[in-house]
This record gives C-alpha cells, sequence and structure tokens, in this order.
C-alpha cells in the first residue's frame, strides 16, 4: 500500500507533468510556425516560351544581326510599326553597344499579368561588359502578343518595378 505523502506526490506531479509536456508542445509548435511564416516561398522562375516569338525573334536578331533588325521584329504586327518611338529605341540599343560591347544572352526575370489581355516582361539584357534592363508591355491582339511598347535603361531602378529591386 502506498502512503499518503507518496499519492500526495503522484497527484501533485502528474498534472505538473502533463503542465510541462503541453507548454514543451506549445512551444515547440509555436517554434514551427514562425519558421514557416518566415521561411521564403520558392517561386518558379518565368519561362521564356511564355514571351511572344516576335520578341524571342528580336533577342535572337539583336544577337547576330544587330539593333534595327532586333526592333523590326518587335514592332511587326502592333501599333509600333510606324512608329518614330520604334527607330529612337533602335539607336538606344546601337548606344549601348558602343558601350557595353555586342549582345549576348537575356534572362526573363518576371513576366506580370496586369490583366487577361496585358502582361509586362521584365529582363536583363547581358552584353559584354554589362546589363541593359528592359521592360516590354504585351498585349494580346487578334493575331496573339504583341509588344505595344517597350524601354530599355542601364538604371534597373527605371525598369524593374519596386519588388524586384
Amino acid at each position: 500500500m502506498r502512503s499518503h505523502s507518496s499519492r500526495w506526490a503522484s497527484a501533485c506531479l502528474l498534472p505538473l507533468l502533463f503542465a510541462t509536456s503541453a507548454v514543451r508542445a506549445q512551444a515547440s509548435h509555436s517554434q514551427s510556425q514562425a519558421q514557416t511564416q518566415t521561411a521564403p516561398v520558392p517561386v518558379a522562375a518565368p519561362s521564356k516560351d511564355d514571351l511572344p516569338a516576335n520578341v524571342l525573334a528580336g533577342m535572337d536578331a539583336l544577337r547576330s544581326d544587330g539593333p534595327d533588325d532586333a526592333v523590326k521584329f518587335w514592332v511587326k504586327g502592333s501599333v509600333l510599326e510606324s512608329s518614330k518611338d520604334a527607330l529612337t529605341q533602335a539607336n538606344n540599343l546601337r548606344d549601348i553597344q558602343g558601350t557595353f560591347g555586342r549582345f549576348q544572352y537575356f534572362d526573363l526575370i518576371r513576366l506580370q499579368d496586369l490583366s487577361s489581355r496585358v502582361r509586362v516582361a521584365y529582363m536583363v539584357m547581358n552584353y559584354e561588359r554589362g546589363p541593359l534592363f528592359a521592360r516590354f508591355v504585351l498585349y494580346h491582339a487578334t493575331p496573339g502578343w504583341v509588344p505595344v511598347s517597350f524601354q530599355f535603361d542601364t538604371d534597373d531602378t527605371k525598369i524593374l518595378p519596386l519588388s524586384q529591386q
């Protein structure tokens, strides 16, 4: 037969053990929950396959033939086809080529759908001696996605959305 003090110790210690276990479990749960909330969520990189064929063809033309041919691909079928702004962009790309050397390749940074018919593509265009940042605003028209504007700048803050800087 157990003594009175042993029963008293069991009666007092048992709830204390349960309480300690519950506190530990709660702390462990809170810690894992905090780690889950602060851990970065991996985001799939955008695919170049999501870009219109004329944008990709323009990048290939820029690498092999130069700015004039690239711009011809980018404006084909869009409202920019007869625009003086397109010629200005070709001149800007020629100036960049003079400074940074030959265009090598581009990385697609982000594709952002603004609506069902408007998408913005953010890129970094890699030259021999430096990067050029690019933004293409694409519109889903009857023939498919076409650029309605594009801008280039060596200053990423003038091209990239704030969340990318």
